[in-house]
């Protein structure tokens, strides 16, 4: 699932929240203070003024499910 991220307004960088969130709905939590790692300053902020982004492990895991279709599952077939 993606993480809700903000930009540092000092810096201009992301900063992961470490809340998941869909990409298709709103999000529904209440206002965030999030310390930045990037300038150390406690920032304050609404979901909606973040984004939802795929984090790298979510990427690998999206990637590592195996397609599954006939030919591939034709090598478990026991004939009796």
């Amino acid at each position: 699932m993606p993480e809700l991220m903000i930009v540092c307004p000092n810096k201009g960088k992301e900063i992961a929240t470490g809340i998941e969130v869909s990409a298709t709905e709103p999000h529904k939590a209440a206002r965030l203070f999030i310390r930045c790692p990037h300038c150390g300053i406690l920032h304050g902020c609404s979901p909606n003024d973040g984004y939802a982004k795929e984090t790298p492990v979510e990427a690998l895991r999206r990637e590592e499910k195996p397609k599954q279709d006939d030919a591939a599952l034709s090598h478990w077939v026991v004939e009796a």
